[in-house]
């Protein structure tokens, strides 16, 4: 293997490495928004879903620039431009095959970390939501729905307790 490839190898494992570094990011503006989330701070929650938001496109700016460098790395190791980042691993020799390997695993680990941080974030949100339908719907006095003693719905059918239309 040539210098050319080499250097196209050590570019590929340093995006690598800032994709991991980027992702780690994203974790931890995921856990600040789930945190503002848990103790009711919504009056900061709009700065934390826009950290999310700007660690996400960096993300992607990032994907595009190591897409590229695949696509140099898979033709200089004579496989197909689209190749994955597995074929690179069967392709490439030592020690990129085992740097590549070991920053794919990383990767898979850390992404679905940052998944599954998601998803709670979501099902907070939407916890959230429904709290203030209810709430709303309490101020409208509207029915309000809850669970019953045996885990189906039942309204609670609470009066305008905190506005007195009268006055």
């Amino acid at each position: 293997m040539g210098p050319d490839e080499s250097g196209h190898l050590a570019e590929l494992t340093r995006l690598l490495w800032r994709q991991r570094e980027l992702i780690g990011e994203l974790q931890y503006r995921l856990e600040v928004q789930q945190l503002l989330m848990t103790n009711g701070r919504q009056d900061r929650l709009h700065l934390a879903v826009a950290d999310v938001e700007s660690a996400l496109e960096r993300i992607r700016d990032l994907e595009d620039r190591r897409l590229g460098v695949v696509a140099e790395c898979a033709v200089q190791l004579g496989l197909p431009v689209a190749a994955s980042l597995r074929e690179l691993i069967g392709a490439a020799p030592d020690p990129w095959a085992f740097a590549l390997a070991d920053h794919q695993a990383e990767l898979l680990r850390i992404v679905s970390d940052t998944e599954e941080l998601a998803a709670a974030n979501r099902a907070l949100a939407a916890r959230g939501v429904e709290e203030s339908r209810q709430a709303f719907a309490t101020f409208g006095g509207a029915a309000v729905t809850t669970y019953g003693r045996n885990g189906g719905r039942t309204g609670l059918g609470l009066p305008p307790t905190l506005v007195d239309r009268d006055a």
